[in-house]
C-alpha cells in the first residue's frame, strides 16, 4: 500500500514540475508576459547562452557553491559541455527579471500543489490550519510598531 501512495506522490510531483516548466516557458515566449516580468521590453530578446528560461532554472536551483562553480555545473548538466557564461553575465541577466515573476511562479507552485495533492491535504472544518509561534519574533523598532505593540519595560530595583 505505501508504494501506491509513493507513486501517486511521484506523479503529482511530476505534474507540479510540468506546471512550473509550462509557466516559465510561457513567460519566456509570450511577448506580453515577458514584458510584464522583465525590466525592459528589449531584455531577453536575443537568443543567448543565458536566456530567460535557463536563468530562471539556475535561480530556482538554489546555489550552494560559488557562482562560477554552479554555472559550470549547471551547463555541464544540461549540455554535457563546458560553458563560457561568466558570473558577471549571470548577475547582469538576473537583474533584468522583476520580482513579480517569482511572486507569480510561487503562486503557480502553491496552486499546483493543492491541485495535485488535494486528497493528501488535511483540513480542519474545511480550512487549512496554519499556526505560528511568535514567541521569538523580532520586531523592527519604529514608532508605528512601538505604538501598536508597546514595549517591554525593565524592572529596576532601587
Amino acid at each position: 500500500m505505501p508504494s501506491k501512495t509513493k507513486n501517486c506522490g511521484m506523479n503529482a510531483n511530476l505534474e507540479i514540475i510540468s506546471d512550473l516548466k509550462n509557466f516559465i516557458t510561457l513567460s519566456a515566449t509570450q511577448p506580453d508576459l515577458k514584458e510584464l516580468f522583465t525590466v525592459s521590453k528589449s531584455n531577453f530578446s536575443r537568443n543567448r547562452k543565458l536566456g530567460f528560461e535557463r536563468l530562471v532554472l539556475m535561480l530556482i536551483n538554489f546555489f550552494r557553491k560559488s557562482y562560477s562553480i554552479e554555472i559550470a555545473d549547471f551547463y555541464r548538466l544540461i549540455n554535457g559541455e563546458e560553458t563560457t557564461v561568466t558570473k558577471s553575465a549571470f548577475c547582469q541577466q538576473r537583474m533584468k527579471i522583476k520580482d513579480l515573476f517569482f511572486t507569480c511562479l510561487n503562486e503557480i507552485l502553491v496552486e499546483s500543489f493543492y491541485k495535485h495533492y488535494t486528497e493528501q491535504v488535511k483540513c480542519w472544518n474545511g480550512f487549512r490550519l496554519i499556526a505560528i509561534d511568535s514567541s521569538i519574533a523580532c520586531l523592527v523598532n519604529t514608532k508605528d510598531v512601538t505604538s501598536h505593540f508597546g514595549t517591554q519595560g525593565t524592572i529596576s530595583k532601587k
